[in-house]
């Protein structure tokens, strides 16, 4: 995940306004993450590889947070092109 602070999804911390958003995607792939760290896995990026399959195909290939969200909003409006499964578009409706 990319994100101003240069910060993996495996280090993410989720900040307040995360939890205010409608983000299943984000809330998953921290479960996982908090599983794996839980059961001492030394490449928890590697095995969280294992998952972005089923992941990407319920929801999207990049998985928003309320930073990235906020700065694509700030760009408004906005035109979709080829949206997939509009999870973005959905998450970016909560702001």
């Amino acid at each position: 995940m990319g994100n101003k602070t240069g910060v993996s999804i495996v280090e993410y911390k989720l900040q307040f306004d995360d939890e205010r958003i409608y983000n299943p995607y984000l809330l998953d792939v921290m479960r996982i993450v908090e599983r794996l760290q839980a059961e001492n896995h030394e490449d928890v990026s590697h095995r969280l590889l294992e998952h972005r399959t089923a992941l990407v195909s319920k929801y999207s290939f990049s998985i928003p947070t309320c930073e990235s969200l906020r700065c694509i909003a700030a760009h408004s409006p906005l035109v979709e092109i080829g949206a997939g499964t509009g999870y973005w578009a959905m998450c970016l409706a909560s702001i």
